[in-house]
């Protein structure tokens, strides 16, 4: 059988404006009794092309060959992926005589796909750079993957939840201020560490919701009161946006009569927290230690007060 091909590089051919061209005499055996001629054109999807790092580390073999090994160190380098095995492509890069490529992962002698012999590992290292993933208007790239994770856990672009009731809106951090505003203007956005937060009817159940902003996070606070058992639920939540933040909220009651004064201290959660106001860890105040603050009028009036404690 008796086969013409050749191989084209569409984008160089038609910005350089050649034109593919056979010969007669070549083109002889393929035409049929009715002079007819049939071909095939195929199109394959190429590996894009990168400069190999200086990153590299590479023993080449004598029997190997140099230019084919790069280009197949190009494809590592774009997929990151390990063929056989599914997991990240991570050095010692072990090679068989047909070019089948094994990672640290696989754990072989003879490729699976040839049988020849794998050579012991011919790459002896390389770095993969990986990107933030939360945006691409985060321009926090690194090579180590626990660093990266810690960013993200922290980067101001990652989604985040409203925590507005019956708002299911996913938001990024930036625009979480912007979100509360244009959607739930009665949350008062605080701009300040300490303020104080008033029950102007304190024997009817209520919520109230602020919003805190920052230099190096944002947080809700959230306190409930409960009618049923006349306690009040007191929850602080934290969207840090800088590491090694640890806040802790001071929560002061104060009787200007008497000038009885109580106070709580609790931690403020982070934005993972589920089910805070029917933990142990949600600050929750008995009625009778509420009772003394509480001004004739029904009103209740307290402190809140943030402060920063780095690890």
């Amino acid at each position: 059988k008796e086969v013409l091909s050749e191989d084209v590089d569409i984008e160089e051919t038609l910005s350089g404006g050649d034109i593919i061209s056979f010969p007669s005499e070549e083109l002889s055996p393929f035409v049929d009794d009715n002079k007819q001629l049939m071909y095939e054109i195929m199109f394959f999807k190429m590996v894009p092309r990168i400069e190999l790092s200086p990153i590299f580390k590479i023993r080449f073999l004598e029997n190997k060959n140099e230019e084919t090994l790069r280009n197949m160190i190009k494809g590592i380098y774009n997929q990151a992926k390990c063929q056989f095995c599914t997991s990240t492509f991570l050095p010692p890069i072990k090679l068989c005589d047909n070019y089948h490529l094994y990672c640290k992962n696989c754990d072989v002698t003879n490729c699976s796909l040839c049988n020849d012999r794998v050579d012991s590992a011919i790459v002896s290292s390389f770095k993969i750079i990986h990107k933030c993933r939360h945006s691409d208007k985060c321009e926090v790239y690194d090579d180590d993957g626990n660093s990266l994770a810690k960013h993200e856990k922290i980067c101001k672009y990652r989604t985040v939840s409203c925590p507005i009731p019956d708002c299911f809106e996913m938001i990024q951090l930036l625009d979480l201020i912007d979100h509360i505003k244009s959607f739930h203007p009665e949350i008062e956005i605080c701009l300040e560490s300490s303020f104080s937060v008033k029950y102007n009817e304190f024997h009817k159940p209520d919520i109230i919701r602020k919003f805190i902003r920052l230099t190096d996070c944002m947080c809700w606070l959230i306190t409930w009161k409960n009618i049923l058992n006349s306690m009040l639920f007191i929850v602080c939540i934290c969207f840090p946006i800088k590491q090694n933040i640890r806040l802790y909220s001071k929560i002061r009651f104060y009787n200007p009569n008497t000038e009885e004064e109580r106070i709580y201290t609790q931690p403020v959660f982070n934005e993972q927290s589920e089910g805070l106001f029917f933990s142990e860890k949600c600050t929750v105040i008995p009625p009778q230690y509420l009772y003394p603050y509480i001004d004739s009028d029904d009103s209740l009036k307290f402190s809140f007060e943030l402060s920063n404690k780095s690890l």
